[in-house]
């Protein structure tokens, strides 16, 4: 390398520091990173499929009389053994599953909803007729009724008040159950009697709900029902004379009183979505 090279590279350098140094306290000019974009939540909507569990307790308040006539060769005879004793009010703890669909039209919410209920519903009442000179009368008379499992299928209409997630509603349709009913007496002459009925009746169903959805696909809800399964047949019992068996002529009749009880009960639903807006409505 000459002189004149090695002269002419020195100075090179010597120019090129002030630059570099500049260079370096420049701001940099790499790319910003990328923004996150926030997905908003999903909007809720009651409209979809749903299925769920409850439990809960119901009672009867309503005490109906229950008649005892004597029948002797197809005659009533009112002043043989007659009685009265009020009905008894069965009460006792359900629980079971439903499943229905909601379909919201802006703040208001109309759907269907169908259940079934295994319950422990019983009662039993227990008394003594008027003594009247001159006649047999009843010393004991007993009635117990039983509802082990009732349904109903009903319809739905409820409102959004102060937040989308809070529905109350009104409700009402068809019910149905399986009632055991028994009655046995006991009369002055010493005869007894027993008999027992079973029957599913068909009914009514009515009350009021509010229910709470505390996220996207769940919610939970408290419920009232007034449910009404009518009147059974009378019963009919043959008389039973101790020593002298039964009496194919005589029987006692009794009518029989109406099943109803109301129900309150506490449920969990699980919202399918499968109609929601997008996918992104349909995440958990």
């Amino acid at each position: 390398m000459t002189y004149k090279t090695s002269f002419a590279l020195t100075t090179l350098a010597l120019l090129a520091s002030p630059a570099l140094a500049l260079a370096a306290d420049l701001p940099s000019r790499k790319a910003p990173p990328p923004i996150a974009l926030e997905i908003p939540p999903p909007i809720f909507t009651w409209t979809g499929l749903y299925v769920g569990a409850n439990f809960g307790y119901g009672f009867s308040t309503r005490t109906s009389e229950i008649d005892g006539l004597r029948v002797e060769n197809g005659v009533l005879t009112p002043l043989a053994e007659p009685f009265q004793l009020n009905g008894p009010k069965p009460s006792g703890f359900l629980g079971g599953v439903q499943a229905g669909y909601n379909q919201q039209i802006g703040r208001f919410v109309v759907g269907v909803e169908t259940d079934f209920q295994g319950a422990t519903l019983w009662g039993a009442s227990r008394g003594a007729g008027p003594m009247l000179p001159g006649h047999n009368f009843a010393v004991d008379a007993e009635a117990s009724q039983r509802v082990k499992w009732f349904g109903t299928a009903r319809a739905r209409v409820g409102y959004t008040l102060f937040d989308p997630r809070f529905l109350v509603y009104a409700t009402g349709g068809l019910a149905y159950g399986d009632v055991h009913y028994s009655q046995s007496f006991l009369d002055s002459d010493g005869d007894v009697g027993l008999t027992r009925q079973r029957a599913t009746r068909l009914g009514w169903t009515a009350g009021a709900g509010a229910e709470w959805a505390f996220a996207q696909r769940w919610s939970a809800k408290l419920e009232y029902l007034y449910t009404d399964l009518g009147r059974g047949q009378n019963l009919i019992v043959a008389e039973i004379t101790p020593g002298a068996g039964m009496q194919p002529d005589v029987h006692k009749t009794f009518n029989a009183t109406r099943t109803q009880f109301h129900t309150i009960r506490a449920g969990l639903n699980y919202k399918f979505d499968l109609f929601g807006p997008s996918a992104l409505d349909r995440r958990p």
